[in-house]
């Protein structure tokens, strides 16, 4: 897969191909995953796990969620986990890269910890 195109949100009723786009690309890219790729990957995160009942501070994330309803289903949640495995890699990863080398991962890593607890809880709880 080929570098991101400029992410959207779209109209309301596109939200979810939406949301599967911006995790595709941090999935399906083989190559050293950009930072902005994976800025995009880890809101399309966000946004699943906010869905699921994770906690949401940031305004214009409820703003997206209240204007773009989508389902969060079970191919959507494995998928988006897959998505922050990728993306958190210690390797192939300049997300991951660049907040190692100054130092903050550990601590923005504990700051998304509630949406990828969301995402497993919700995986687990469908098997």
């Amino acid at each position: 897969m080929g570098r991101a195109r400029p992410h959207r949100w779209g109209p309301p009723g596109e939200a979810a191909a939406r949301v599967r786009e911006a995790l595709d690309w941090a999935v399906a890219f083989d190559g050293y995953l950009d930072a902005t790729e994976a800025a995009g990957a880890m809101a399309a995160v966000a946004l699943i796990a906010a869905r699921l009942g994770a906690p949401v501070e940031d305004e214009r994330a409820r703003e997206v969620l209240a204007a773009r309803p989508f389902e969060a289903g079970a191919g959507l949640v494995e998928h988006a986990l897959r998505a922050w495995d990728r993306v958190t890699a210690a390797t192939g990863s300049e997300w991951h890269d660049l907040w190692a080398d100054v130092g903050r991962l550990p601590e923005v890593l504990a700051l998304h910890e509630p949406y990828r607890a969301a995402l497993a809880a919700a995986r687990d709880q469908a098997v």
